[in-house]
């Protein structure tokens, strides 16, 4: 599920029909099942697009006292304004069927006017379970009780109450905001008698860079029935249309109006950006999400289990598609049978009988995909429901390298060593300190400014609000690469190295560039980071320079072409991608790490 509040870029809160539309499309497409209305009942044209794509629906209640804590739901002369909050959503909404869960509000404290809310619930509407994200962690007495016992809520005893909590007994759900990994299994495994499902209902959150580890949270509430899943925050960035001096526009946030009290960006915390334009978590999510998961078993037969997750939906309602990468080029692609399996089944077919003869000396990477066999309000027939990448070979190495070069010149000046191919391509290592500062190629300069070894890498917005690795990690960010030797070997015919080594952290921590030159012109660069124990994890190994402004194309074979990292990744597949600078680079409202 998905967080959702009402927004639009230019027309702020005041959506239009088409403007909602495009969000329950934009969400139902991702593969999303629920929407988490937060946090006030909605217009009532969302409850009738869920009703007709199929989403679920958490209404939730226009109620949140934040920093007031449970002050007001304590104070009888406001349960008035309390049940009238929870019976005007409940009477007008009560006959959407896409509504799954009645939500008593928001970050409100609890208290009598709590649980007076989710009693009329209860007792107007049998129907449909009650979740209150605050109702929880009641001290207990040791050993279970069961909430109907008289006993449960003993006044004045609370001192001598022992042992692991239990949330309060008007709520059907355990609710938990953000859990780190460990937090699902840790609620598990909590021995209070406690049996009720457990939910997330806000989690991931997506401000800036973010949204990973998504297929490692599944892989948990995947294992455990009592996990029934989680509303990430939030769909979108919060930005209003702005423009600069020169009339360019921006998403503007806390702050840009000239206001002097606000909260700076933390609007801007959704996976799709203010106008509606997914950002790379929403394929993430995609992926992790989807109903049907391949997976390979034998990459020598192709052997590959199919699981359909549905809860009802056969696979022969799916178009297949196959296709076939050899070094992320397209070989073929075809269209398999329609082909039966049952809800919730899984079954291991052998597509090697479909594949060509896999030669030696190439990587070959098999796609599968799952498309819509007819239109459906929210998306057209051939629409990709699920897709999985399926790795048959690993990452060849070409025997066609050369083992043998041309004399490399090497000629050492006042300030570094010039090393020149036969054909004329040229770099030099500077002697100061002993970084990369030109490669000539056909006579034109490659290098801007100088290579050097690089520890650290620009904040993400949960790095800045959340953790701030610039503390914790401090020691990477104060370090300076000091040279302490350098050398050159020309021993290897055709072949001279240059190995720069440096002191990064006193006493803790050096590291090695090695440059190999060959009699081709071409240069390979080895970094090697050697860390003692103690030191704090580090943000980022590698290089970092400058190249020419004029380069602004890049081409990769790898994940893409959405930006993906080690925990944000099993939404991208391999391939050959080609992008402007400016399209790579994605374009967070607050600049980042990307």
């Amino acid at each position: 599920g998905v967080n959702r509040h009402d927004h639009h870029p230019e027309k702020g809160k005041a959506l239009s029909r088409e403007d909602i539309k495009k969000d329950i499309l934009l969400i139902k497409q991702f593969n999303f099942n629920a929407i988490r209305t937060s946090h006030y009942p909605n217009d009532p044209y969302l409850y009738e697009l869920c009703d007709e794509y199929g989403i679920f629906v958490m209404d939730e209640a226009n109620y949140e006292t934040h920093g007031l804590g449970g002050k007001l739901s304590n104070d009888p002369q406001w349960t008035h304004a309390f049940m009238e909050r929870t019976n005007r959503m409940v009477m007008r909404d009560k006959n959407h069927p896409s509504i799954i869960i009645w939500s008593l509000g928001n970050e409100a404290g609890r208290g009598p006017n709590n649980a007076a809310m989710a009693a009329w619930i209860h007792d107007f509407d049998i129907t449909r379970p009650v979740h209150y994200e605050p109702a929880m962690g009641s001290p207990r007495e040791e050993g279970y009780i069961d909430p109907s016992d008289p006993r449960y809520l003993k006044p004045n005893d609370h001192a001598h109450r022992i042992g692991n909590p239990v949330d309060q007994y008007y709520v059907d759900i355990i609710s938990r905001f953000y859990p780190g990994i460990f937090t699902p299994e840790l609620l598990i495994n909590q021995k209070n008698g406690d049996n009720r499902p457990i939910l997330f209902v806000e989690y991931s959150h997506s401000m800036g860079n973010s949204t990973g580890n998504m297929k490692e949270f599944w892989d948990i509430f995947r294992t455990h029935p009592r996990l029934i899943g989680g509303f990430i925050w939030e769909f979108k960035d919060h930005g209003l249309v702005k423009k600069d001096d020169l009339g360019k526009p921006f998403f503007a946030y806390g702050g840009d109006f000239g206001e002097k009290r606000h909260d700076g960006n933390f609007c801007i915390d959704g996976m799709v950006a203010s106008d509606g334009r997914p950002k790379s978590a929403m394929y993430e999510c995609k992926r992790v999400y989807q109903p049907i998961e391949t997976s390979l078993i034998d990459a020598n037969d192709a052997l590959v289990k199919i699981k359909n997750r549905h809860a009802v939906k056969n696979l022969q309602d799916y178009l297949i598609k196959i296709s076939l990468l050899e070094d992320g080029i397209e070989l073929w692609a075809k269209m398999l049978p329609t082909y039966k399996l049952a809800a919730g089944a899984d079954t291991t077919i052998s597509l090697k009988p479909l594949l060509p003869i896999l030669k030696k000396d190439c990587e070959y990477l098999l796609n599968i995909s799952y498309q819509l066999n007819e239109n459906k309000p929210w998306a057209d027939k051939g629409f990709e429901i699920a897709a999985n990448q399926l790795i048959l070979t690993g990452l060849a190495k070409s025997d066609k390298v050369p083992t043998t070069f041309p004399k490399v010149k090497v000629v050492s000046v006042e300030d570094g060593y010039k090393l020149r191919s036969a054909h004329g391509e040229e770099i030099t290592i500077r002697k100061k300190d002993g970084a990369l500062v030109s490669y000539k190629y056909q006579g034109t300069e490659q290098i801007a400014h100088a290579f050097l070894p690089h520890f650290t890498r620009p904040q993400t917005d949960n790095d800045r609000k959340g953790w701030k690795p610039s503390k914790v990690l401090k020691v990477w960010y104060d370090a300076k690469p000091t040279l302490i030797d350098l050398t050159v070997d020309s021993s290897t015919s055709g072949i001279v190295t240059v190995v720069s080594k440096y002191m990064i952290v006193r006493e803790s921590a050096t590291a090695e560039v090695m440059y190999s030159f060959n009699g081709n012109g071409v240069l390979k660069v080895t970094n090697q980071l050697r860390v003692s124990k103690g030191l704090p994890n580090l943000p980022k190994v590698g290089m970092q320079g400058g190249i020419r402004k004029a380069y602004d194309q890049i081409s990769w074979y790898g994940r893409g072409p959405q930006e993906n990292y080690l925990d944000k990744r099993s939404g991208m597949d391999v391939g050959i991608y080609k992008l402007p600078i400016t399209a790579f680079i994605e374009p967070y409202v607050y600049p980042q790490e990307n």
